[in-house]
């Protein structure tokens, strides 16, 4: 009984930790990266490369951020299995949500 429960006190922990980063690193691009236009890598960058280069209205970097976050989470998904999907959903659904909050 007592093992189960500190699984899930970790299992909680982690999410915490998971869900907290992902909105520190969505706080650091929409702060200083969206609006710099600083190519670094990463999604954000290949949004801004994307944005400027096709220059269509309704494609901007926030809504290009969860585009390819979703199509990467799909191929991941694929290539690296179920494992791979299930710890990584939280972060795909938030990331592109906060970037967008952000802005």
């Amino acid at each position: 009984m007592k093992f189960q429960r500190d699984k899930v006190i970790l299992a909680l922990k982690n999410m915490g930790l998971i869900i907290s980063g992902t909105l520190v690193l969505a706080l650091g691009a929409a702060i200083f990266v969206i609006p710099y236009d600083i190519v670094s890598g990463g999604i954000v960058s290949i949004a801004i490369l994307i944005e400027r280069v096709l220059n269509i209205e309704f494609l901007t970097v926030d809504r290009l951020v969860a585009i390819l976050t979703w199509c990467l989470f799909v191929l991941g998904f694929f290539t690296l299995g179920r494992s791979f999907a299930l710890k990584s959903l939280v972060s795909s659904l938030i990331y592109p949500v906060g970037v967008s909050f952000f802005s």
